[in-house]
């Protein structure tokens, strides 16, 4: 967790993986892991790690979040509306209006390619962990997501 905080990815990485070796029905470690790679733009390996972390009786609706980002990024946007579905029957707020966000897209590839092309046209970034609900629920909030779904 500590190297996850200091932005060491690679200890981060191998912290969490050894973590899952230990205890593979770990899932703050699976997520932990799902959401390094996810920083580091590993996209397959992070829909990976984080479709076990959600496989989980502990699993938590923002961890649906972070998995539908994560295969939002790799275009399969059915795969990431059904997992935003899923964070938000447990209660993410943050999944639901990611997957409204997703009504009528089918595909963010032509997004993207605007996007390197002219940065500008986007018109802004989006942040994974942004949420407009200031309620301070740790399964909504985006401080709360970036800080507590990497507790072990």
């Amino acid at each position: 967790r500590a190297e996850l905080d200091r932005f060491e990815y690679d200890k981060a990485i191998e912290a969490f993986s050894k973590a899952c070796e230990l205890d593979q029905d770990n899932v703050w470690a699976w997520n932990n892991l799902g959401y390094t790679e996810l920083q580091l733009k590993q996209y397959d390996q992070a829909v990976e790690h984080l479709t076990e972390a959600t496989s989980k009786k502990d699993a938590q609706g923002f961890m649906f979040n972070t998995l539908g980002t994560a295969l939002e990024q790799l275009d399969r946007l059915d795969a990431a509306r059904a997992a935003y579905e899923q964070g938000g029957k447990l209660g993410s707020k943050v999944a639901m209006q990611s997957r409204q966000r997703l009504e009528g897209v089918t595909s963010i590839a032509i997004a993207k390619q605007l996007e390197m092309s002219e940065p500008s046209a986007t018109g802004g970034t989006y942040d994974i962990n942004e949420d407009s609900d200031d309620s301070g629920s740790a399964d909504d909030a985006g401080s709360a997501e970036s800080s507590d779904h990497s507790t072990m």
